[in-house]
C-alpha cells in the first residue's frame, strides 16, 4: 500500500510540475511579446502623433514682435503635447494673410521677465484657445510596463511554486541520483595493475580496506569495527582517483563518484539533500565505496569559511556529512566513504577524527627511477600498446622525468604520438619524446634565427654549466643539455635531483651557486671579461637568492648563526645597529657569490677541462641537443 501511495505521488508531483514547466514557458513568451510589442507600438505611435507640426517655425524675437505688430488673428490655438512627459506647448498662429505659423516652447518661459507667453498674449488682447493632444506614445509605453510587471510577478510565483513542488529541488536530488547511479560502476574497468608507481599506498589500501569490502559479514560476526573512511592526499595528477576506482574493482563492490564542487548549489541545503541521497544509494548497495573527489570543496574548515562567500551553505553541507559519517559508524554500516584532496590542511578536522575519516594516505610525486619506468609502460601499453620505435629507452625516459606526476607523464605519452602522427612516422620515436619532454618543461621552441656567434657564445655558456654540474654535483646527474631556443630561454641543461631531499648542505648550496655562475665563467674564459653577455641574467639572480638565504635564513655564512628574517630583524633593529648588520650580510652575500665564480673561472680554466668544454660546445652546436650518455660520452 505504501509502496502504491508513493508511486501516485510521484505520478502527481511530476504532472504538476510538468504542467507548471508549460505556463512558466507561456508566461516568458508573454513577457517577450509584450517587452517587443511595448517598444514597437510606443515608437510607431510617438513619430505619428507626437511629432512637433510641421508649420513653418519662428524665433522667440520674432514672436515678440509680430504679436506686439498685431501680425496675428485675434483668435490662437495651443496644443499641449505630451503633457505627462516633457510639457510642452505648441502655439498656433493665424497670419493676416490666411497663413499659419507654429511656435515651440516648454512650461518655462523663454524671458522670466515676460511671464507665460500665452498670458501676455491675452493681455494685448489676443482670444487664446486651449487644445488637448492625448500622448499615445507615453500611454501605450505605460500600458506595456504594466503588463510586464504582472507577468514578472505571476512568474516568479510560479517558479516558487514549480520548486517546492516537485520540479525544483526534487528533481535536482532525482538527476543527482540518475547519475550516481550511472557511476554505480565506472570504477570496474581498473585493477591495481594500472595503477603504477603507488606500492606503498596499494599496500595500505590492501592491508587496511580491502579486506573488510570483500568479507564484510566475516568481519562482523567476529565484531571487528570496519573503517568507516580514508583521504588520499597529494599533488594534483598522482593517481589518486584512479586508485580508488581500482579498490572497488578489486573489491568487487558498487563505487559512487562524485566531485566535491557537485554539491554546492545556491540554495542552502540542496548540498545536504544531495549528500542525503547520495548515502541513501550507497547504503542500499552496500558494500560500496562512496568516493568524493576534491574533498576539501565539499568539507572545508568551517573557521576558515565567510559568511559573504557561500560559508552558511557550506557550513551546512558539512554538518550534514558529519552526521552521515555518524550514521554509518553508530549503525555499522559497510560503506566506505574515501575522499581525495590536494590540501589536507583544509579539511574540516571534525571530519578527519576517529571514526570517521580516519586513515590517511599519502599519494606523492613518483621520485624513484623504477616507478616512473613502471608508468611509462602503463601508459604505452594500456588501453591498447602504442607502436614505439626500437630506439626508445624507457629507463632514459624515466631518468630523466623527475618530479614529473603519472598525469604529467601521461600527457608527454600522448604529446610524442602526436609528435609523431605530425611527422608523418608510424611508430613513436625517442626523439619524439625528447621534443615533447623540452616543450613540456621549456615551452614551445622559438623561430629565433640566432647569428653563428650567438650559438657559440650560448653553446659554450651551457657547456660551461654542464662540465661545473657533472664536477660538484654527480649525484644529480645532467639529462639534458639544450641550446634550441624555447619561450624562456635561448638554452637550459636539466639536472634533477637524484632522490628525493628535505635537506640540503651547505656543499650543495655552495655547487648550486657554482652551477648558476659557471655559464658567465665559460663565456668568460673562451670569450674573455670584456665579452662577457647578458645570458647570464637569470643564473645570477638564482645564485644570488641562494646566497641570501644562506646568509639570511640558514645561518651558513661568517656572519655566524643568526636570523635576519622578521620578525628577527626587529631585535637588532631596536639596538640601532640595524643598518650596519644588514651592511655586512650585503658585503657576506657578495662575498660568497664571487669566491665561488672566481673558482669556478679558476677550474673551467684548467688544461684539460677548458679542452672538454671547447669539445662538448663543438658537439652542441652540430647537435642542438645533447642527452646523458652523448654528455658522459664526449667529457669522457
Amino acid at each position: 500500500m505504501n509502496a502504491i501511495r508513493r508511486f501516485l505521488r510521484e505520478i502527481f508531483k511530476r504532472r504538476i510540475s510538468k504542467t507548471l514547466s508549460l505556463l512558466i514557458y507561456f508566461a516568458l513568451g508573454i513577457i517577450v511579446f509584450a517587452t517587443v510589442m511595448q517598444f514597437a507600438v510606443g515608437y510607431a505611435v510617438t513619430q505619428k502623433l507626437d511629432q512637433t507640426p510641421t508649420y513653418p517655425q519662428f524665433s522667440y524675437s520674432d514672436f515678440i514682435n509680430k504679436a506686439i505688430n498685431q501680425d496675428f488673428n485675434k483668435n490662437i490655438v495651443y496644443k499641449r503635447l505630451n503633457v505627462l512627459i516633457s510639457e510642452r506647448r505648441v502655439v498656433i498662429f493665424e497670419t493676416k494673410d490666411g497663413g499659419k505659423l507654429g511656435w515651440t516652447y516648454f512650461e518655462a518661459s523663454p524671458n522670466p521677465m515676460v511671464g507665460s507667453p500665452l498670458e501676455w498674449l491675452r493681455q494685448l488682447g489676443y482670444n487664446v484657445r486651449e487644445e488637448a493632444v492625448l500622448p499615445w506614445g507615453w500611454l501605450v509605453s505605460q500600458l506595456g510596463q504594466g503588463i510586464q510587471m504582472s507577468i514578472t510577478s505571476i512568474l516568479m510565483m510560479m517558479m516558487f511554486a514549480w520548486f517546492v513542488v516537485g520540479g525544483g529541488l526534487n528533481s535536482m536530488t532525482e538527476e543527482f541520483t540518475a547519475i550516481q547511479l550511472s557511476k554505480k560502476l565506472a570504477g570496474q574497468k581498473v585493477t591495481f595493475e594500472d595503477v603504477a608507481g603507488l606500492g606503498p599506498a596499494i599496500k595500505e589500501l590492501k592491508e587496511e580496506v580491502l579486506p573488510f569490502l570483500k568479507s564484510a559479514e566475516k568481519f562482523k560476526k567476529l565484531k571487528a569495527r570496519m573503517p568507516k573512511g580514508g583521504v588520499l592526499y597529494g599533488p594534483p595528477g598522482t593517481g589518486k582517483t584512479l586508485l580508488a576506482r581500482a579498490l572497488a574493482r578489486e573489491a568487487g563492490v558498487p563505487f559512487f563518484a562524485i566531485s566535491g564542487s557537485d554539491f554546492h548549489m545556491m540554495f542552502v541545503g540542496v548540498g545536504g539533500k544531495k549528500a542525503d541521497v547520495l548515502f541513501e544509494q550507497a547504503i542500499r548497495a552496500a558494500p560500496s565505496i562512496i568516493f568524493i573527489d576534491e574533498l576539501d570543496s565539499a568539507a572545508p574548515r568551517r573557521d576558515m569559511l565567510s559568511p559573504f562567500e557561500g560559508g552558511s551553505e557550506r557550513k551546512s553541507l558539512v554538518n550534514k556529512l558529519l552526521s552521515l559519517m555518524d550514521r554509518i559508524e553508530k549503525e555499522d554500516l559497510p560503506v566506505f566513504v574515501l575522499g581525495s584532496t590536494n590540501m589536507l590542511e583544509t579539511i574540516d578536522k571534525a571530519l578527519l577524527r576517529e571514526g570517521r575519516i580516519d586513515i590517511k594516505i599519502e599519494i606523492p610525486l613518483p621520485m624513484e627511477v623504477e616507478s616512473r619506468k613502471a608508468i611509462f609502460g602503463v601508459h604505452t601499453s594500456r588501453p591498447s600498446p602504442k607502436p614505439l620505435a626500437d630506439d626508445v629507452d624507457m629507463q632514459t625516459l624515466a631518468e630523466m622525468t623527475v618530479g614529473f606526476s603519472g598525469a604529467q607523464i601521461a600527457t608527454l605519452v600522448n604529446m610524442a604520438a602526436i609528435q609523431a602522427g605530425l611527422s608523418g612516422r608510424e611508430n613513436i620515436t625517442q626523439q619524439d619524446f625528447l621534443n615533447s619532454f623540452e616543450k613540456a618543461l621549456m615551452g614551445p621552441e622559438k623561430n629565433n634565427e640566432l647569428t653563428e656567434e650567438d650559438i657559440k657564445i650560448t653553446s659554450s655558456h651551457e657547456a660551461g654549466h654542464a662540465l661545473i654540474a657533472k664536477k660538484h654535483l654527480p649525484e644529480d646527474p645532467v639529462q639534458i643539455i639544450s641550446i634550441s631556443p624555447r619561450a624562456h630561454a635561448l638554452g637550459w641543461i636539466y639536472n634533477p635531483p637524484g632522490r628525493t631531499r628535505y635537506l640540503e648542505s651547505r656543499k650543495r648550496l655552495a655547487a648550486k651557486i657554482k652551477i648558476c655562475m659557471a655559464g658567465r665563467a665559460a663565456e668568460s674564459v673562451l670569450f674573455g671579461e670584456e665579452e662577457i653577455t647578458t645570458g647570464a641574467k637569470n643564473d645570477i639572480k638564482m645564485a644570488n637568492f641562494i646566497a641570501y638565504d644562506m646568509v639570511v635564513e640558514y645561518g651558513m655564512s661568517r656572519l655566524g648563526h643568526i636570523s635576519l628574517e622578521k620578525p628577527m630583524a626587529k631585535i637588532y633593529d631596536a639596538g640601532g645597529w640595524a643598518a650596519k648588520i644588514y651592511d655586512e650580510a650585503f658585503n657576506e652575500i657578495r662575498r660568497i657569490i664571487d669566491d665561488n665564480y672566481k673558482e669556478v673561472c679558476r677550474e673551467l680554466s684548467e688544461d684539460e677541462t677548458k679542452a672538454k668544454l671547447i669539445a662538448l660546445r663543438d658537439e652542441l652546436i652540430k647537435k642542438k641537443r645533447l642527452t646523458n650518455q652523448e654528455f658522459e660520452k664526449i667529457i669522457s
